[in-house]
Formats: C-alpha cells, sequence, structure tokens
C-alpha cells in the first residue's frame, strides 16, 4: 500500500512539473524571440529583418520605404548594405536610383557595394548610372579601383553623366591624379556645359601636378 501511495506521488509530482514546463515554454520562446527581436537595430518601431523583407514588396513604395528605412539604420546592421546594393537589380528604375542615392548617403561604410555600383554604370537608365556615380565619389575617394571606373563614365552616352562624373572627380580634387588625362580629354566634349564642368574639375584638381 504504501508502494502504491509513493508511486502515485511520485506521478502527481512529475505530471505537476510537466505542465509547468509546457505553460512556461511558449513564454520562454516569447522572450527568447524579444531578445532577438531587440539585438536587431530598428527603425519607426520595425527591426531591419522586417525591411529587409518588404524590399521584396510588389508595390515599388513599399520598397522606396524599405530603402530609406535601412538608410536611416545605416550600417548599425551588416546586412543594409547588402540589401540595399542588391536593390540596384531592382525592376523599377525609381528604386534603383533610390538605392544609390541610399548608398552614397551612407558615404564610406557602403565600400562593400563598390562592385554592384560599378555594374549600374551599364543600367539603361541615365538617372541610375548618374546617381551611381555620385554614389562611388562618396564611397571610394581614395581608391583608385574606383576613380578609374568613375573615369570610364567620362565615355557616358549622357552629357548629365559625364558631366556629374566631372563634378565627383572635382570634389575628390588632388587625390584622382590618375583621372587627369580623362579630365583634359573632356575639355573636348561636343556639349559645352560638359566642357566647362572639366574646366572646374581641372582647376579643382591642380595641386595634384604639383
Amino acid at each position: 500500500m504504501a508502494r502504491q501511495i509513493s508511486a502515485m506521488i511520485s506521478c502527481l509530482v512529475v505530471g505537476l512539473a510537466f505542465g509547468l514546463w509546457a505553460g512556461s515554454s511558449p513564454t520562454l520562446a516569447l522572450k527568447l524571440s524579444a531578445h532577438r527581436f531587440s539585438e536587431e537595430a530598428l527603425y519607426q518601431g520595425q527591426p531591419v529583418s522586417y525591411w529587409i523583407r518588404q524590399l521584396e514588396d510588389r508595390a515599388p513604395a513599399f520598397r522606396q520605404l524599405a530603402i530609406q528605412a535601412l538608410e536611416q539604420i545605416g550600417t548599425k546592421d551588416e546586412a543594409v548594405v547588402p540589401a540595399l546594393a542588391g536593390m540596384l537589380k531592382d525592376g523599377t528604375p525609381g528604386v534603383r536610383i533610390g538605392a544609390a542615392i541610399a548608398l552614397r548617403r551612407l558615404g564610406r561604410e557602403a565600400r562593400s557595394a563598390v562592385p554592384q555600383l560599378i555594374a549600374a554604370f551599364q543600367d539603361e537608365d541615365p538617372y541610375v548610372r548618374f546617381n551611381a556615380v555620385c554614389a562611388l565619389g562618396s564611397i571610394g575617394p581614395d581608391d583608385e579601383h574606383v576613380i578609374a571606373s568613375i573615369s570610364a563614365a567620362l565615355q557616358d552616352e549622357s552629357s548629365v553623366v559625364r558631366r556629374t562624373t566631372l563634378n565627383s572627380l572635382g570634389a575628390v580634387g588632388p587625390r584622382a591624379r590618375s583621372a587627369l588625362p580623362a579630365v583634359r580629354e573632356a575639355l573636348k566634349d561636343s556639349d559645352p556645359d560638359v566642357r566647362q564642368a572639366a574646366a572646374l574639375a581641372l582647376e579643382k584638381m591642380a595641386s595634384a601636378e604639383e
């Protein structure tokens, strides 16, 4: 009899313990989830992962909103720059432009996006190319590979892109020494605004020849 009572008590204790564990496990899961959530950088109360998922939304306006949110978060999260760089291949020109602008504003911290920005020089939309040039000028003014890539944009069919390229090189100044031959060649451009931009760029880069 004593053994039966002891066995019943043991079963009751085990059952109670199991019930407490089962009841607390959802709470534990929520706490763990909240912990992971808290580790992500937030914008407007939403974590990076939320905004990255929104980059896949069917509506371009929502993808643009996600780009702006990620720009605000910046490099607080290592997933931001790759996500923005990936949007340079979006099917909507306005979204690609938004991604390039966001990367430009992140500046040197967006250095890992350089290959995608150089690839964007082949984009069919001149304003995507325009903003890709601006972004590269902001991200890698000390990088010879970046300077060479920017210089190549002086052959772009759009005079707006060529002028922007010269403005970017001028802003880099003496550090863009390797671009001097290409900038001098731009003094012969068929567009007067481009020729003027070339002259101004050379003036800013003048000390590079000292």
